[in-house]
């Protein structure tokens, strides 16, 4: 699909979430399928969504539930999960996510695994998905909300350019109180 859209559901049909795939730097991005749930559920640990509205899947079962769930909101069109993979060797390092596919603000997340932590990834992850992203629509801007304590994570939020437009607490899934900041980030630069 060429041409740039704008505005909900606008031409949704002709873009095939499930077939979304593009490369970075120093990594591989492919639209998540059910080869993704066992290391979801190796790596989606208590440990890294701490911070996070979601909480880990308690077994394989919820964790290809998990996954399921996800495919069929790709197949509606409104959402994105990526599988983040190491160009180097293929090695599974998390998933990053768009909710809101065409809307004018929509909302993003990625997650890592532990040992993929403190690399650099999230920032290359988040940026490359913008840059795809903004070739096919034109948000306004993007929804980032990270819980205060998850410094990493707000700090990936101010190095998009980000800026904290509203702060609330919210209970995790996991039955976390957390303390969030929603960080609203400009549209990048794509060349």
């Amino acid at each position: 699909m060429s041409e740039i859209m704008s505005g909900r559901g606008v031409a949704l049909a002709a873009l095939d979430l499930r077939r979304v795939g593009f490369m970075s730097e120093r990594l591989v991005y492919t639209a998540l399928t059910e080869r993704q749930i066992m290391p979801i559920f190796q790596n989606f640990t208590a440990e890294v969504t701490r911070w996070m509205m979601p909480r880990a899947p308690y077994s394989l079962a919820e964790a290809r539930d998990l996954v399921l769930d996800t495919l069929q909101a790709m197949q509606r069109g409104d959402h994105l999960t990526l599988a983040i993979s190491s160009r180097k060797n293929g090695e599974f390092l998390g998933c990053i996510a768009l909710n809101g596919v065409g809307a004018e603000v929509p909302e993003i997340g990625v997650w890592l695994k532990l040992g993929a932590q403190g690399q650099g990834y999230g920032r290359e992850a988040l940026g490359s998905l913008l840059a795809w992203y903004q070739k096919r629509f034109r948000p306004e801007y993007y929804v980032y909300p990270a819980d205060v304590r998850n410094l990493a994570s707000c700090h990936l939020a101010q190095s998009l350019d980000g800026r904290i437009q509203r702060r609330y607490e919210a209970v995790s899934e996991a039955g976390t109180a957390l303390r969030v900041a929603e960080f609203h980030i400009p549209p990048v630069i794509v060349r």
